[in-house]
């Protein structure tokens, strides 16, 4: 019998050991468990606040972005630079050469290179003065003179002056309808 208690004893201790031995695995377990939990959540909010910094970042670098775009443009663009400096450099130029000139050249540079004048002519230069017209004009003005001047020679009548001026006029006339209808007739094509 005192082996049978022994033998329980021994049990019983082994069984207390085993059960001390399963409860420190399943504290052991439980403390592991919450460690990674703990690790998990440190990642999430690790991850859910580097997502934060990107996004804040993001928004910041965009609205660099417009504020620098918004600089650019509002800032003088170098082509505009460009030509405020050709401007001046042409009003240096153009008083230094009008000091040179006599009194009355002077004057009369002035007056030519004024403003209003300076406008008038480029209006003039976009409306009346059409170079395929003048080219058109010249040409027909030339043609027709030697022709009529042939022809006035041959047939013993006088050349008139005012013929030059006749066959120019319409030959800038046509040479500039003529450009009107085939960039009209280019513009309708293209488009």
């Amino acid at each position: 019998m005192s082996e049978k208690q022994r033998h329980h004893v021994e049990v019983s201790s082994n069984s207390a050991e085993q059960a001390g031995h399963n409860e420190q695995i399943h504290t052991h377990e439980k403390q592991h468990d919450h460690a990674k939990e703990r690790h998990v959540e440190k990642q999430t909010k690790s991850l859910e606040e580097i997502r934060r910094t990107v996004e804040q970042s993001a928004i910041h670098t965009e609205h660099v972005r417009n504020e620098e775009r918004a600089a650019l443009e509002q800032d003088t663009s170098p082509l505009l630079v460009q030509k405020e400096l050709k401007n001046i450099t042409f009003k240096k130029t153009l008083k230094n050469v009008q000091k040179k000139l006599p009194a009355t050249e002077r004057t009369f540079s002035k007056v030519v290179h004024s403003p209003i004048v300076d406008k008038v002519s480029a209006v003039g230069e976009k409306t009346v003065a059409r170079p395929i017209g003048i080219l058109g004009g010249g040409a027909l003005a030339l043609l027709g003179s030697v022709f009529a001047t042939y022809f006035s020679r041959r047939f013993g009548m006088s050349y008139n002056i005012f013929m030059f001026v006749i066959f120019f006029t319409v030959g800038y006339a046509l040479t500039t309808i003529f450009e009107l209808i085939y960039r009209g007739f280019v513009k309708s094509r293209n488009s």
